[in-house]
């Protein structure tokens, strides 16, 4: 699994350097994205560490099991 995480950093990067240099680079969009992807990490942390993991669990699994009854 972590091989998999080093792959996907080495494309993600080797993208991010070609759009770079080729000059395709939306700098408006991208940071965008990134702010908001930021945003939503530290308050999905937040919210996970506030509440409690068995809480955390139960709420998924029930979630996933009405979806795959009504998709």
């Amino acid at each position: 699994m972590a091989y998999s995480h080093v792959l996907n950093l080495i494309s993600n990067a080797t993208s991010l350097v070609m759009f770079i240099v080729m000059g395709k680079m939306v700098w408006g969009a991208g940071i965008a994205m990134s702010l908001g992807e930021v945003a939503g990490v530290y308050a999905g942390s937040y919210l996970v560490h506030k509440t409690e993991p068995a809480w955390c669990g139960r709420s998924w699994l029930s979630r996933a099991l009405r979806w795959l009854q009504n998709p």
